[in-house]
């Protein structure tokens, strides 16, 4: 009787967990090659993708997500100098955060644990694990640990959130902090349109980059095209500086395939205005349910002083087991 209320009782609690909710395993292989030394990197994701809506009778209590991601870099340093050493592996968050939403259907919640900062295109946008990127890399950081006070309104969304400024982990060793947050319409229309900002002192590398910015984000859908335009003004480490970014992609569904342009462009001003731009294209086709296939092409119109040329090739299988 006892080994058959050992696997009864696991298969309660898995039940449990997914009962109004969802969990897969997420694995991908990135191949990369930088196309000015034809030097190849890669990148391989493992990870655990659990979202889970609590509620009781009448209502929702909220939505726990947990993606904790196991991440393996091999020879990443010759393509790009910002994602780690030559061969290195680490324990990364994508999203691990608790967002209460009993308190007034929703238009007032309390999100606390590891999110997207709110800030731009990355607020509505979904890009976690995927080629397809926008703005957070001029910002130095894309997801937090903290708390935020957000709400999803008729007419408009809000997320306001403090946070601890040093990314994947908590680290206090030079105090690092962020004070960021973007309210704009709703998101379900055809035309969308944000204002965001982002102030505070992150720590990247063991190093503090102050980051002050404002911006504006716009989004049109129509039929099977999407517009997307981002700009913000701001400082980084005291130099003034310019940030915009557009995108134009269609989904072809018939085909379950996703084609999409880019081009990102900014201005520093350190003893005058230097200027960096990239034109992206990609691609992002699922021939299977769960299973992707991503290919990306970057090229640098114009490289800031002293930032090597970036072009590169990149290529990505993601699977999901559910």
């Amino acid at each position: 009787m006892v080994l058959l209320w050992v696997p009864c009782s696991g298969y309660a609690g898995l039940d449990a967990v997914l009962d109004n909710g969802r969990v897969a395993l997420d694995g991908a292989i990135r191949g990369m090659e930088n196309l000015e030394s034809h030097e190849h990197g890669m990148i391989y994701y493992l990870g655990l993708d659990l979202h889970k809506v609590f509620s009781r009778s009448t209502s929702d209590i909220g939505t726990l997500i947990f993606q904790p991601y196991l991440v393996r870099r091999k020879n990443t340093h010759y393509i790009f100098s910002d994602v780690g050493q030559e061969d290195d592996q680490e324990l990364i968050w994508r999203v691990a955060n608790f967002n209460y939403t009993a308190l007034s259907n929703g238009g007032v919640n309390i999100r606390a644990g590891h999110f997207e900062l709110p800030f731009g295109l990355e607020q509505t946008m979904d890009s976690n694990g995927t080629l397809r990127q926008f703005t957070a890399s001029d910002r130095a950081i894309k997801s937090d640990w903290g708390v935020s006070v957000n709400g999803v309104l008729p007419s408009y969304e809000y997320e306001v959130a403090l946070s601890a400024g040093s990314g994947n982990t908590i680290d206090r060793s030079q105090s690092p902090y962020l004070f960021s947050g973007r309210i704009g319409s709703a998101s379900h229309q055809n035309y969308v349109v944000g204002g965001s900002w982002f102030y505070g002192d992150v720590l990247v590398e063991k190093t503090i980059t102050e980051r002050r910015k404002i911006g504006l984000d716009l989004a049109y859908y129509f039929r099977q095209w999407m517009w997307l335009a981002e700009i913000s003004i701001g400082e980084n480490d005291q130099q003034n500086t310019v940030s915009g970014f557009l995108e134009l992609s269609q989904q072809i569904p018939q085909e379950h395939l996703h084609l999409y342009m880019q081009l990102k462009h900014q201005q520093i001003k350190s003893e005058g205005w230097q200027s960096g731009g990239q034109f992206i294209t990609g691609l992002v086709w699922e021939p299977y349910k769960n299973f992707t296939v991503s290919g990306q092409l970057l090229y640098s119109i114009e490289e800031i002083e002293q930032q090597p040329r970036s072009n590169r090739l990149s290529v990505q299988l993601r699977y999901r087991f559910e």
